[in-house]
């Protein structure tokens, strides 16, 4: 008699009392990848045993050779615990009452999110159905823990810890055992010219990859985040489910400091004689900023022939640090006697460490005042080149 009551007691995991408890259909479990598990119930009302009855299903799990953890429940079964409850550390359902291979949907399902594995790489185990006898019919999931121990929920009754065999004799035979474990994904995190290196990660299927924390760091650079594409487009999404083998790839700016500068101008004379009563004034853009404008005014009552007279030094203003080239363009307005100058633009950093000139000797400009040489509004252009020398 104590034979049979354990046969029937651990048969099926889909095994059910007919009213004294509240089964609800429930539509909120899901797989990893978000297929709706069928055949799910949530069950309330009398789900648990008495003292009498916890005290022989401990007697017979200790006969099986097995380990007793949680005593028997009607809230859950083995698919229930094994497919939703362990891995997401969720409450309690039942899966499959009515339907044996409602967990079918864990592997045979593209959203699914699990696949056939060898043993040694299995996380969960199926008791494949239908067995070998067709008079007892097998339908049971376990966890593998090792390849020793596997814990699974025998029907209504306790959650044990058990050897792979030391369950119901339909379940033994190792053809009808299969295994599965979550399909995994490679995410590649590519320093895209940087130095140093960041491990990748095995993502299960349909889970999210983890940003890599702290930032990673490159002398002159600031990093900018991680991207699905090397020319870094696109910024990656880390709540994004993971479906197949990706490579990120950290996107860089280049640091440019910028250095600040004083403008000068200097203006010769270049007539065979004196000028008298001369005015230049001067303003200037820089192509690099937009809102940037200098000017300088220039004034002297006589300028005898050869001679020059520079300008104080204008105000401050900022370039970047580096050898790109930048534009500054200048327009001058003269007034006084006709005749020639020469003009000479130069930039000098406070800064010992760079030096900027301009390129180019001193450039000539005739004027005459309110003749067709002048441009228009009265200013000439020239423009200059500032390099890194």
């Amino acid at each position: 008699m104590k034979k049979i009551f354990l046969v029937f007691a651990l048969m099926l995991c889909n095994l059910f009392s007919s009213d004294a408890q509240t089964w609800t259909q429930t539509t909120s479990v899901k797989t990893p990848c978000g297929a709706t598990v069928s055949d799910t119930w949530v069950v309330t009302g009398n789900t648990g045993f008495s003292v009498a009855e916890i005290a022989y299903w401990k007697n017979e799990v200790a006969n099986f050779g097995a380990t007793y953890l949680q005593d028997p429940t009607w809230t859950y079964n083995c698919h229930g615990y094994a497919w939703h409850m362990k891995p997401n550390n969720a409450s309690a359902v039942w899966i499959g009452r009515s339907l044996s291979t409602a967990h079918n949907i864990y592997w045979h399902s593209t959203n699914g999110g699990y696949v056939e594995v060898a043993e040694s790489s299995a996380t969960h185990v199926d008791y494949d159905s239908p067995p070998k006898d067709p008079l007892n019919p097998g339908n049971h999931s376990a966890i593998r823990e090792s390849q020793y121990l596997y814990v699974s929920k025998w029907g209504q009754g306790p959650l044990v810890r058990h050897a792979p065999y030391a369950t119901l004799p339909q379940f033994k035979p190792l053809e009808q055992k299969k295994f599965y474990a979550r399909t995994s994904y490679t995410v590649t995190f590519n320093m895209n010219g940087a130095p140093g290196s960041i491990t990748s990660q095995s993502v299960p299927k349909c889970g999210t990859a983890t940003k890599p924390s702290p930032d990673p760091g490159w002398s002159g650079y600031t990093f900018g985040g991680w991207y699905i594409e090397s020319s870094c487009i696109n910024a990656y999404n880390f709540t994004s489910s993971v479906t197949s083998n990706l490579t990120l790839y950290s996107k860089w700016t280049q640091t440019v400091p910028h250095i600040n500068f004083y403008l000068k101008v200097v203006v010769q004379n270049s007539s065979s004689y004196s000028l008298s009563n001369l005015q230049v004034k001067m303003k200037g853009k820089v192509d690099t900023d937009p809102n940037f404008t200098q000017f300088i005014d220039i004034s002297k009552s006589s300028l005898s022939s050869g001679a020059s007279v520079p300008s104080t030094d204008g105000p401050t203003f900022s370039l970047p640090q580096s050898t790109n080239i930048n534009n500054m363009t200048f327009e001058f307005k003269a007034s006084g006697s006709s005749g020639n100058l020469k003009v000479l633009v130069a930039v000098d950093s406070p800064s010992s460490l760079f030096i900027y000139n301009l390129l180019g000797s001193l450039q000539s400009f005739s004027f005459a005042p309110g003749s067709s040489t002048t441009a228009s509004n009265g200013y000439r252009t020239m423009t200059v080149v500032i390099s890194n020398n």
